[in-house]
């Protein structure tokens, strides 16, 4: 039979073990975990700041492809791949008579949203405006 000092010290070394395994984890495993967060910084101005550049246009006045999700991820999948080709086209050209309006329906994921400012970045757009449930990108000579 244990004695109760010893069932108390079996106890009390499972705890402290389960307490430095929480400290390890937390110290060196969850600085890694966000390691790929990137923070953008995104400049808005107002419409009629826009309006007032653009000749009163709201947005600017482009010849936009509309790209619009839903709740079908494969062909908003391809969607996708099109239109990042496409922006790429219009940026390398440095075409500033197409855009590319994307349109967010009522069942599109956040994640497609997350996807288009990621091809935003990583295009280097510098032009694009956001709306509650769309966005338009478009190029600006520099």
């Amino acid at each position: 039979m244990i004695r109760p000092f010893a069932t108390f010290l079996i106890h009390s070394l499972i705890a402290s073990f389960i307490v430095v395994a929480i400290i390890t984890c937390i110290v060196f495993i969850m600085p890694w975990t966000y390691h790929d967060a990137v923070v953008r910084q995104v400049y808005m101005f107002p419409e009629e700041q826009v309006r007032k550049y653009n000749n009163g246009h709201y947005p600017p006045k482009r010849e936009y492809l509309e790209v619009t999700f839903d709740d079908d991820s494969l062909k908003n999948s391809i969607r996708h791949e099109f239109a990042a080709m496409y922006m790429n086209q219009i940026i390398q050209a440095h075409d500033t008579v197409h855009g590319i309006h994307y349109i967010f329906g009522p069942k599109a994921k956040f994640g497609d949203l997350a996807r288009v400012l990621d091809v935003l970045y990583y295009n280097r757009a510098c032009c694009w405006i956001p709306e509650p449930a769309e966005l338009w990108f478009l190029n600006k000579p520099d």
